[in-house]
């Protein structure tokens, strides 16, 4: 989604990524071209992959590698990863439901954080996918997602959602009715549509209202990685 590193529970990735995935290796198949990656190159990268996850002892107790050392693999293999094609590499196996991001891990000897990699049929829970959790019917899976963006993250409109989610607009208004009955309306933006959000929102803002406007200090980083561009979108 959005082409941005999400934090996400383990038990949703896999229905939304078999919601927004294919659209996502759709829409990038011409840059894939453009590298020479081929689906028979992709599938070797996934092999290659699992065997150096599954063999890597050095970042803890479970079966995951890092990024370093799975582009190390992949070119030991022959399988090249200059000019990005690392990144489109990952991006589309990731975006396949074959691999995912797992924990991030602290090396001991250099304090170093690792986003490792890990194979996602075996990382994720069983029973995730949308034929188990939503009978396969997309459009109650997306129905769902609508609901729970517009509750964290209204007031929001229809089109906000589809740029978040790169799902089609279309599809989104075709199910967005029986949803947007629980939320209210917030106004308009300047194309007219309407932003909604959960009943009592804006009574929430203006009770904190003085404590939303108070300035905020984070405390200092003790790694390499700035406090201050760590978020989280939940």
């Amino acid at each position: 989604m959005r082409g941005t590193v999400f934090a996400a529970a383990a038990e949703d990735l896999v229905w939304t990524t078999e919601l927004g995935g294919p659209r996502q290796l759709r829409a990038s198949a011409t840059r894939r071209r453009g590298h020479g990656i081929t689906e028979g190159m992709l599938d070797a990268a996934f092999d290659t992959a699992v065997i150096t996850i599954t063999g890597q002892s050095s970042l803890g107790h479970f079966a995951a590698a890092s990024v370093a050392e799975i582009g190390e693999a992949w070119e030991r293999a022959g399988i090249p990863t200059d000019a990005g094609r690392r990144y489109h590499l990952l991006y589309s196996l990731m975006a396949a439901g074959r691999l995912a991001y797992g924990p991030i891990h602290r090396r001991p000897s250099t304090g170093t954080l690792l986003q490792l990699v890990v194979i996602a049929e075996e990382w994720l829970p069983s029973g995730a996918g949308l034929s188990h959790r939503f009978n396969g019917d997309e459009d109650a899976a997306i129905a769902h997602w609508l609901h729970r963006y517009l509750w964290g993250h209204g007031p929001a409109t229809l089109r906000d959602f589809s740029w978040w989610t790169k799902l089609p607009l279309g599809r989104i208004r075709a199910v967005a009715a029986p949803v947007l009955t629980e939320f209210e309306r917030y106004g308009h933006d300047h194309d007219g549509d309407a932003f909604y959000g959960r009943p009592g929102l804006w009574e929430e803002r203006t009770q904190a209202r003085s404590a939303l406007r108070r300035a905020k200090l984070l405390a200092p980083s003790t790694n390499s990685y700035s406090a201050t561009t760590i978020a989280f979108d939940c």
